[in-house]
């Protein structure tokens, strides 16, 4: 079995999204898997405002595990099981 290294994947996360994650509430991400998304990765969150731009506000969180071609999900996305750090 081929092992995959860690990656590190900084994202923008609208405020609605953001804030459950930050306070820990929100145990996962639901996100187009456009950077293929592995157990183990660490993502930045960066809160942003469509009006404003980004707030300043960010959250770091590892990728637990990760969940593709779910009933409900649309195709292509994946819903990742996240620690807060």
């Amino acid at each position: 079995m081929t092992e995959v290294a860690s990656r590190k994947h900084e994202l923008k996360c609208w405020s609605e999204f953001f804030h459950p994650v930050a306070s820990g509430i929100k145990p996962f991400e639901v996100r187009l898997n456009d950077r293929d998304f592995q157990p183990g990765d660490t993502l930045r969150l960066m809160e942003y405002v469509p009006e404003h731009g980004y707030t300043g506000d960010e959250c770091t969180v590892d990728v637990v595990s990760v969940w593709a071609n779910l009933p409900g999900v649309q195709p292509g996305h994946v819903v990742m099981l996240i620690n807060k750090r």
